[in-house]
């Protein structure tokens, strides 16, 4: 029988302003650069549309496979403008529009250099490497599609789709700016495939070796979050600086060339500054032929709640680095899980090889673990740079953490504790009936929310203060995690419904976790 769970909110009143001078400008390869750059009157090239914009403003580019030399943004060529903290400049696609960026041969897609542009968002584009060329006299391979130096800082780079390279595909530098300077870059939720395609040798190894990175980092500060590696010739992601984030990525089938092209490279000897404090948690590393995560010259790495799957030589190495540890970590048939060459980093209460974890799928790359016998479940050490799990969902969920990046749903659904009163915290709803329940009576955040349906097909509905906003179905059996909401509330409460659409709620009631955060 089908069901309905509505949850009701009552919206801040004010908590959305409009700033008058926000403007959406459009970019559109019918469009013309003598026009005003409305939705009806599109500009024609990028570059230009992109040197008129001002702090707060946002450019819709058009669908279309853009490989014009006026088609990049390159401050080094077009002046590119910065935002504000509060007023950012967004360039992206229009809505759900194809939108792909392929530069001409030695051209970048993306170069923010000169000026150091500031607080700007790229979102939901690809970009295509596919014409730069094979230069043995050059086996770097020419351009990386996304280049910042100079002093270039909070820059997003979010929902890319980065591919086809013949070198390195992104590249952020201290070039032009201090060794100690922060740059705030982030890569969030964005795919990199087919990198590394150059036949040159770079003497690192032989001919294309070390010469396929998907991203390498050398500024400190920056976040790597929700990203997919695959596919690379060199190494995934290298970073070197402190006070970087690697968060809850996938890394799997890279460094296809072998010899060093591990997944993730932390440090650097020839960095002016040691690479301390950095994080890598919450990643998914498996597959990956040359090794999983190398811990390396001059810097230190908390190796936190991450599932290493059958990574040649090893899942994690650590040689010349300066401390660091790895705990709650999940190791499955990999060559060799911890190898130290004599640096400072220890290595404790994490899953080794040889005991089965109890993943769904792990050859389809499906790392959950659903069954509470498993000896990842209520086992981690509760560590406080790690709050959530891979796909955002609070932790714990029960006593302790898990081991691994994902955290195991209780099958009961777990207690019902009093609403959060500290910064944020997991209400846990393990029986949602036809009677109101108060989730939180004080304003707060919905961040999160996980549904788990033991019974028949079932429909989350997400009400406003007068109508529905969305809903989604939950299979049989099913459980669904719905991160990222990040909805403002006075008062929240829950209850299943009999009389949306004129469904009639089930017997068997569904259990929620709702992860609350206060403003």
């Amino acid at each position: 029988m089908k069901r309905f769970i509505v949850v009701s909110f009552i919206v801040l009143s004010g908590c959305t302003t409009t700033r008058n001078a926000n403007q959406t400008f459009y970019v559109n390869q019918s469009g013309s650069n003598g026009s005003n750059g409305s939705v009806s009157q599109p500009w024609r090239n990028i570059s230009y549309a992109v040197e008129r914009l001002q702090a707060g403003d946002s450019l819709c580019v058009g669908a279309g496979v853009w490989s014009d030399p006026l088609d990049v943004i390159d401050s080094q060529n077009h002046p590119v403008p910065s935002g504000t903290e509060s007023s950012p400049i967004t360039i992206g696609a229009c809505g759900p529009e194809v939108v792909t960026i392929k530069p001409p041969s030695g051209m970048s897609g993306v170069k923010l250099t000169t000026n150091a542009p500031h607080h700007i968002v790229i979102q939901d584009m690809s970009f295509d490497g596919s014409l730069q060329p094979d230069r043995q006299d050059s086996p770097d391979g020419g351009a990386e599609l996304l280049y910042t130096s100079g002093g270039a800082h909070h820059i997003i780079f979010r929902r890319l789709h980065v591919a086809h390279t013949m070198s390195h595909a992104v590249q952020f530098t201290l070039n032009n700016s201090t060794a100690d300077f922060r740059t705030f870059i982030e890569v969030r939720d964005s795919v990199f495939s087919d990198v590394g395609n150059a036949t040159g040798d770079s003497g690192h190894g032989g001919p294309g070796i070390n010469n396929g990175y998907a991203i390498y980092s050398s500024t400190n500060s920056n976040t790597f979050y929700g990203n997919e590696f695959s596919d690379t010739r060199g190494i995934a992601l290298v970073v070197y600086g402190p006070d970087n984030v690697v968060d809850s990525n996938r890394f799997h089938n890279t460094g296809t060339r072998g010899d060093s092209s591990y997944a993730v490279v932390f440090g650097s000897s020839s960095h002016p500054v040691p690479s301390l404090n950095n994080s890598f948690v919450n990643n998914l590393v498996y597959n990956n032929k040359s090794g999983g995560l190398n811990v390396y010259s001059n810097s230190s790495v908390d190796v936190l709640n991450n599932t290493f799957y059958t990574n040649g030589q090893f899942a994690i190495q650590s040689q010349f680095c300066s401390g660091g540890t790895a705990q709650n970590n999940i190791f499955r048939n990999n060559t060799a899980d911890v190898v130290n060459h004599g640096c400072p980093f220890t290595a404790s209460n994490n899953l080794p090889s040889g005991t089965d974890p109890k993943f769904v799928a792990p050859d389809s790359g499906d790392f959950r673990i659903v069954d509470q016998t498993s000896p990842a479940f209520d086992k981690g050490l509760l560590l406080d740079k790690v709050k959530y799990d891979f796909v955002g969902l609070i932790r714990p969920q029960s006593l302790h953490y898990d081991l691994g990046a994902y955290e195991i749903i209780p099958s009961d659904g777990g207690t019902n504790p009093e609403p959060p009163t500290t910064d944020s915290g997991l209400v846990r709803i393990p029986s949602i009936s036809l009677t109101p329940q108060v989730v939180s009576a004080t304003q707060g955040v919905l961040r999160h929310m996980v549904c788990n349906n033991p019974g028949d097909a079932a429909y989350i509905q997400l009400a406003g203060p007068t109508s529905p906003r969305w809903s989604i179905g939950i299979a049989s059996g099913a459980s669904i995690p719905l991160v990222g909401l990040n909805i403002e509330f006075t008062s929240f409460r829950v209850w299943a419904s009999s009389d949306v659409s004129g469904m009639v709620a089930s017997s068997q009631p569904l259990s929620c976790n709702f992860s609350l955060s206060r403003r």
